[in-house]
Order: structure tokens, then C-alpha cells, then sequence
């Protein structure tokens, strides 16, 4: 995995951890703030990628509304991902874990194990190092 790739992905997965953190601490209404319309951005430029983007506002806002079903995940990341290349499917991959967790009320690091599976071994250490930072945060 290039650093490019990697920065890409740590990013993808640093948002979704402390939106998921911010539920946990807020209730899942202070995702509203997330997402505006279908963009994470109020300007609606790109945040990630557009297709990560979309993907993870859409899926916020299912959650916000409860109208999320993992079901309706899974099918929303297989026809979103069709067209997409390798590390635009890994971000998806990985936003969609942790939405699923987020939505069913599951535990946060169980993530960590899913997320090993997408990165490999070589990565992992920096997707738990900032997992650990993000959570060392949001105890004070």
C-alpha cells in the first residue's frame, strides 16, 4: 500500500471513529451536524473521494432518521462500489463497518478486527495507534 493510499484510508477511518465516538457521547442526533443534504460538506466539495462522500452521508443520514438496515448497507456499498478502484473500495469497506457498528450500538474497537482484515498487517499498527489517540480524546 502506497502512503498516498494509506493517508487516504487513516482519514476515511479517523472520521468515521469520531463520529461514532460523537454518537456515543451525544446520542446519535449530534450526527446531524455531519452530513448537509448528500454532502459531508456544507460548500459540497469533496471531503475523501466522491463516492466516499456520498456513501457515508447517505448511510449517516439513514442513521440519523432510523431508516438504516445492514441489509440496506451492503447493498448500497455493492452498487457504489461497481465502478470504483481498489482504494476507493478498501475506504468504502471501512466506512461501511464502522457505520454498521455505529448504527447497531456495537463496540467500537471491535472495528479493529475488520479493519486489520481490509489493511493488512503492515498498516494496522497506525489504525490502532490512531484509534488509541481518538480514544484517549473523547475520555477527557
Amino acid at each position: 500500500m502506497t502512503k498516498k493510499t494509506r493517508n487516504f484510508l487513516l482519514s476515511v477511518f479517523e472520521y468515521c471513529i469520531r463520529a461514532m465516538f460523537l454518537a456515543k457521547n451525544e446520542g446519535i442526533l449530534a450526527l446531524e451536524n455531519l452530513f448537509h443534504g448528500c454532502a459531508l460538506t456544507k460548500t459540497g466539495k469533496k471531503l475523501f473521494d466522491k463516492k466516499v462522500d456520498i456513501f457515508i452521508a447517505r448511510l449517516l443520514c439513514f442513521i440519523v432518521d432510523a431508516g438504516y438496515t445492514t441489509e440496506g448497507n451492503q447493498e448500497f456499498l455493492k452498487s457504489i462500489s461497481l465502478w470504483a478502484g481498489k482504494k476507493t473500495k478498501t475506504a468504502l469497506k471501512i466506512a461501511s463497518t464502522c457505520m454498521d457498528y455505529l448504527a447497531n450500538g456495537n463496540k467500537i474497537d471491535a472495528i479493529l478486527l475488520l479493519v486489520y482484515a481490509y489493511v493488512g498487517e503492515k498498516n494496522y499498527e497506525e489504525f490502532l495507534g490512531l484509534y488509541k489517540k481518538i480514544e484517549r480524546d473523547n475520555k477527557r
